[in-house]
Formats: C-alpha cells, sequence, structure tokens
C-alpha cells in the first residue's frame, strides 16, 4: 500500500469536486484510478482525509536489522 499525504488527498478530492472524471485525475496525480475512487468514498463515510489508528505493536527491527541477525547466527 502506498501512503499518500494529506496533501495529495484533498488535491484529489478538490479536482473531483471540481467536476474532474476520477480517471483523469489518477492521471494527474500518477495513481490509480480504484485509488482515487477509495479515497473519494473515505472523505464521503468520515468527512476527513486523516488515516484510522495503527493497531497493533511496532517493530522492533528493520528490514535491514533483521537480516543481519539472521547472517550473523
Amino acid at each position: 500500500m502506498v501512503y499518500l499525504s494529506i496533501e495529495k488527498r484533498s488535491r484529489i478530492c478538490a479536482l473531483l469536486e471540481e467536476g474532474y472524471p476520477s480517471r483523469y485525475v489518477a492521471d494527474k496525480e500518477k495513481i490509480s484510478q480504484s485509488t482515487v475512487i477509495r479515497i473519494k468514498k473515505r472523505k464521503d463515510a468520515t468527512r476527513t482525509f486523516k488515516d484510522k489508528p495503527k493497531s497493533g505493536r511496532p517493530r522492533l527491527l528493520t528490514g535491514q536489522n533483521e537480516r543481519k541477525v539472521l547472517r550473523s547466527q
């Protein structure tokens, strides 16, 4: 999943509200059309661009650190 900034999400919704089709917005912002539609649905449902809080414990090691640990064993 690609993270989109709040600014980019607001730009997408602004273009859609101006009447541009989702395909045009997707091409202009260089994202997929399904992403544009998903952002619009989320904005209509929640009235915000913010992400939901993430669940679960954050990882302690990055992928690179995990590989180093495995190589050292």
